[in-house]
């Protein structure tokens, strides 16, 4: 049953949508939502516990052909790191939601969230922001 859900659901983004098959693709999709928070910290340890926190929630097997995977990147040289999470089905990639941690001061952090993909956006953008902010619960938001 449940790979009838995920081939169904893989079937209905290509069809209707288009399956958003990079995190950038995110940001143009018309039901995509953004938010953003500031954070009085250095923008490493932000991204650690946003990194920590999404990578044990959300990566994972759901079926023999499908999993869903957490993708983290901190690039240091550059004072900031990347976030996203995504569906993997039969060799397709379907982006949920990404998250830029960077710092834009001393001990001064910007994180900004898209969601989109998901029948709630809303809920999963809450949820990258809750784990940003130090919740370690998979299902916040």
């Amino acid at each position: 049953m449940k790979i009838l859900l995920i081939s169904g659901a893989i079937a209905i983004c290509g069809l209707v949508s288009g399956c958003v098959e990079s995190p950038d693709q995110l940001e143009a999709k018309p039901n995509t939502v953004k938010g953003e928070k500031v954070f009085s910290e250095n923008y490493q340890a932000v991204y650690r516990r946003l990194a920590t926190t999404a990578k044990r929630c959300q990566s994972g097997v759901i079926s023999a052909n499908a999993s869903t995977q957490v993708d983290a990147e901190l690039y240091n040289e550059l004072g900031f790191g990347e976030v996203s999470q995504r569906l993997i089905n039969w060799g397709v990639n379907n982006y949920y939601w990404k998250a830029k941690v960077e710092r834009i001061g001393p001990n001064q952090t910007k994180v900004v969230v898209f969601s989109g993909q998901t029948i709630n956006n809303k809920v999963a953008l809450n949820r990258v922001l809750a784990w940003a902010s130090g919740s370690t619960s998979c299902t916040s938001g």
